[in-house]
C-alpha cells in the first residue's frame, strides 16, 4: 500500500489537515479562555448589575438561574469530555498509536464543539494510524 501511494500527495493532505487544524485548535483555545474569564466573572455579576440597573433584583433572579444552568453545563461538559480524553488515551495507547496523549488532550478540546467536535478529533489519529 505505501508503494502506491505519492508522496507529494501525502505531504499535500497531511499540510491542509494541520493548517485546518491549528486554525480549530485556535478557535479552541479562545473559546476555552472565554469560558475560563467567564467562569471568573461570574462571582463580580450581581454586583456589576445592581450599579448598571435601576431595580436590579429582577434581573438578578433570573441572571442567577442562567448562571446556575450555565455552570452546571459546563461542570457536566468538562467532566465529560475529559472522561473522553482519558478513554481516547487508553485506546490509542493500547493499540501502539503515536503521539496518544496529544490526541487524547484534542479529543478533551474539541468535546466543547457541539455535534462535531468529537468527529473531528477521531479524524487525525485515523488517518495515522491508516497511514503508519
Amino acid at each position: 500500500m505505501l508503494q502506491r501511494m505519492d508522496s507529494e500527495k501525502v505531504v499535500t493532505f497531511t499540510t491542509a489537515l494541520m493548517t485546518g487544524l491549528s486554525g480549530a485548535m485556535a478557535s479552541v483555545l479562545l473559546l476555552v479562555m472565554t469560558v475560563v474569564f467567564m467562569l471568573f466573572e461570574v462571582r463580580h455579576v450581581p454586583y456589576k448589575m445592581r450599579f448598571a440597573l435601576n431595580n436590579p433584583q429582577i434581573h438578578i433572579a433570573g441572571l442567577h438561574r442562567a448562571l446556575k444552568g450555565v455552570s452546571h453545563y459546563l461542570a457536566l461538559k468538562t467532566l465529560l469530555s475529559l472522561w473522553t480524553g482519558v478513554i481516547v488515551w487508553l485506546g490509542l495507547e493500547l493499540m501502539g498509536v503515536q503521539f496518544a496523549l496529544m490526541w487524547a488532550v484534542l479529543a478533551f478540546l474539541l468535546n466543547y464543539v457541539p455535534n462535531i467536535g468529537a468527529v473531528i478529533s477521531a479524524v487525525p489519529p485515523m488517518i495515522q494510524v491508516l497511514l503508519f
